[in-house]
């Protein structure tokens, strides 16, 4: 079971060994101190996630959700969930419908597999819609 937090404003999945940076961070972030590498510079809306590499201890902190889902088609599926394809930034809107209609928290980690499931055209109606909203 992979899991999902975040990381000043970006994405952070946790699939297997594997790290992912997903969209943009919103302020700069000093990866070491959260035992990551800094990743090379990127344009995130070519390349909107990067596989991160362990530098020391690393722990996601905060929420975390679960998704049963591995491999590369977990930050993918989060791309398409999550990201502003606009400017790459994650929306918060759509991060706190996802945490607002998720179960409740066991153990501080919410139960998202739900997200995977729901039919990609229900979803693009639920991103328009959300993002549209001011």
């Amino acid at each position: 079971m992979a899991q999902v937090g975040r990381l000043v404003g970006a994405i952070l999945a946790v699939t297997g060994d594997d790290i992912y940076l997903v969209g943009d961070c919103k302020e700069p972030c000093e990866f070491p101190r959260y035992g990551l590498e800094t990743p090379p510079e990127r344009h995130v809306l070519a390349q909107p996630y990067i596989r991160l590499k362990k530098r020391g201890a690393f722990a996601l902190e905060g929420p975390r959700l679960t998704i049963d889902l591995e491999g590369e088609a977990l930050p993918q599926l989060l791309v398409d969930s999550f990201l502003i394809f606009r400017n790459g930034s994650v929306s918060e809107r759509l991060w706190r419908l996802c945490i607002q209609y998720s179960p409740e928290p066991v153990d501080g980690v919410i139960d998202a597999d739900w997200l995977r499931h729901v039919p990609r055209g229900i979803w693009e109606i639920v991103r328009d819609s959300v993002l549209r909203c001011s």
